[in-house]
């Protein structure tokens, strides 16, 4: 088995094609589009291109702190290979990669939730969650602001909003070339992004997409409830249809569950939640990490600093339980870990 960073020469587009026959679109956009070999690994045997994953330095706001993410997608693997390990491993390898870079955690969505179990034994938790719902035109009276169509290449104004709206949540940020694919790959499926403005101001917007017929907003913003209730109105205008999806960022005891995080080192997260809000007296922890023993150990926290050293219990948390604990902090980052 070798890994390493793809090549011009290799096939990428057999692996999406055989990986995900249903992006197809969404593929040939992300290779026109964002494709760079040195952020895409591979794994072969005997020659032959087995499996990838793609990922993306990026960001996250940990109440009001930046912390860096390595955000992954396009984990796939042959159909006619699977079953040998080759996933793991290249989750393993980016793992290593991402801890060259000083990068903290890996971030993912997975493709479906049917795959929710399967990044769990890999070390990721649920980190985020959203909410869906339906909605019609009956439930939007009469309205008053103008809807209008947002260019890949202007998305990027929405992100002073999208970073007002979320600045008490945990979210993960944006580039200028994240918003003008969020925009690109809504318009594949027939959507597109809308906004409301006054006086020239972007004042809320909307992204939605088709799918299966079905119409979802994926997001949507604004200031107050009329240029929401406008953007949900509009929607439903530019799309040609009478009812459709909403999703929103939820707490994560009462939604489904969105994007998920796996620590690559486990001391910094251990940090992070500390540096939020300080423990009064010492707190010890137990980590086991099958994908990376290197990070398995007995963690101690005492005020904002954080030590390391031998496991000797045999009680402990998973990576994803440490991550589903410090992403859902609140007021108390620890209440749920257990204690040995």
């Amino acid at each position: 088995m070798v890994i390493r960073h793809a090549a011009g020469a290799d096939d990428l587009r057999r692996l999406w094609d055989e990986c995900f026959p249903v992006e197809r679109d969404w593929a040939a956009l992300y290779m026109r589009e964002r494709y760079s070999p040195e952020r895409v690994l591979v794994v072969e045997e005997n020659g032959e291109l087995a499996g990838m994953v793609h990922f993306n330095p990026s960001s996250l706001d940990y109440h009001g702190s930046s912390v860096a993410v390595m955000h992954m997608f396009g984990l796939g693997i042959s159909p006619d290979l699977r079953g040998r390990g080759y996933a793991r491993e290249l989750v393993r390898h980016l793992c290593g990669l991402a801890a060259e870079k000083g990068i903290p955690m890996l971030a993912v969505s997975p493709y479906s939730d049917d795959l929710r179990g399967f990044y769990r034994r890999l070390g990721f938790g649920d980190a985020f969650s959203v909410s869906r719902e339906n909605y019609g035109r009956d439930e939007l009276g009469e309205l008053s602001e103008t809807v209008g169509p947002v260019t890949p290449d202007g998305a990027f104004k929405a992100n002073t909003m999208y970073e007002k709206v979320l600045r008490h949540r945990c979210h993960l940020h944006r580039s200028a070339a994240d918003w003008r694919f969020l925009t690109l790959a809504a318009e594949i499926t027939g959507g597109r992004m809308l906004c409301v403005r006054r006086d020239g101001e972007l004042c809320g917007y909307a992204v939605y997409m088709k799918r299966d017929g079905e119409v979802t907003v994926r997001e949507v913003f604004a200031e107050d409830e009329v240029a929401y209730n406008a953007l949900r109105a509009g929607v439903l205008e530019d799309a040609g249809v009478d009812s459709a999806k909403i999703e929103s960022p939820a707490c994560a005891h009462s939604a489904k569950k969105g994007a998920m995080l796996r620590p690559v080192d486990a001391s910094a997260l251990f940090a992070l939640a500390a540096g939020y809000r300080p423990l009064e007296g010492e707190m010890t922890v137990e980590l086991e990490d099958p994908l990376l023993p290197e990070c398995s150990g007995r963690y101690t926290v005492r005020a904002s600093d954080v030590s390391k050293g031998d496991r000797s219990g045999s009680v402990f948390i998973t990576p994803g339980q440490l991550v589903e604990t410090v992403m859902s902090a609140g007021p108390a980052p620890y209440a749920n870990l257990l204690f040995c």
